[in-house]
Order: structure tokens, then C-alpha cells, then sequence
């Protein structure tokens, strides 16, 4: 397979970083917000883990036929109608493991025809399956910076 084998390490090692953080805040301030504007840490932990199946859909989607089109998703639409203000810390931790075990195991069985298949989104423009396995470990970094951040804010 093309891909770094870097990217996988990422993502299998972001499994127990997402665990490491979740258990490290305490739940007493998983309702605090994270800055202005922004998701509280329950919000946030559980965007993170319900966008991983987002994220596989997106790779799928590129396997149907190139250049196939993804929607573009509103973070905040998504965190209503999912209702991510009751999700506990366990649903959390389990949903993250979950779907991002299923997309390890996505990217791992591509071929290097099949993870070179692209996809369109409105707003990233187009992504190979190659591409995107990069793009899922910014998406990592960014809420590891958010929740590193609120955990040392008072």
C-alpha cells in the first residue's frame, strides 16, 4: 500500500490518547466550554469520536466511484442532532474505539489502486483516501491541542 506507515501508527496511537484525555479530565468539568464559542469538553469529546464514522463514510464513498461527492457537514447541526450535551464519557470512549478500529482496518485492507480513489468535498476540495487518512490525524490534533488546553484552564 502507498501510505506512510506513519499514518497508521497515528491513528492507532491516537486510540489510547483519545482514552488517555477522556479519563484524564475529570467529569466534574467535562460541561465546561473550551474557549468562546466553541464546544464544551463533553461536546467536544463527543464530536471527536461520532466524526469517526463520518470519516469512514467519506473513505467509502470514494470507493464507489471517483471523484464521488461527500457532504459537507455542519459540526454544530450534527452536535443537535445527536444530542452530544448527554453523551457520557464511557459512550464516548467506546464509540471512538469502535468506529476508529473500523477505520484502521478500512485503510489497512486498500489496495494501492484503492487508496489512491478520490473524493470531493465542498470546502477541502479533492482528497485521496491516502490524503484524507493525513487529514483524520490533524482533525486528531486539533481537539488533543483543544483538550489539552482546557485541561490546564481553570
Amino acid at each position: 500500500m502507498n501510505l506512510s506507515p506513519y499514518i497508521l501508527i497515528g491513528l492507532r496511537k491516537n486510540l489510547e490518547v483519545y482514552r488517555l484525555i477522556a479519563e484524564a479530565i475529570p467529569e466534574a468539568r467535562w460541561d465546561q466550554p473550551t474557549g468562546p464559542n466553541r464546544f464544551t469538553i463533553r461536546e467536544a469529546m463527543a464530536h471527536w469520536a461520532d466524526w469517526e464514522s463520518v470519516h469512514l463514510q467519506r473513505c467509502e464513498t470514494a470507493l464507489s466511484f471517483d471523484l464521488a461527492p461527500v457532504p459537507n457537514l455542519s459540526e454544530t447541526d450534527r452536535a443537535e442532532e445527536m444530542g452530544y450535551r448527554n453523551w457520557t464519557k464511557d459512550h464516548c470512549i467506546d464509540l471512538f474505539e469502535r468506529d476508529r478500529n473500523r477505520l484502521i482496518s478500512f485503510v489497512e485492507e486498500r489496495n494501492d489502486f484503492e487508496i489512491r480513489r478520490r473524493f470531493v468535498h465542498a470546502k477541502f476540495g479533492t482528497l485521496t483516501i491516502a490524503d484524507y487518512a493525513g487529514h483524520i490525524l490533524g482533525h486528531d490534533a486539533y481537539h488533543i491541542e483543544q483538550m489539552l488546553s482546557a485541561m490546564f484552564t481553570k
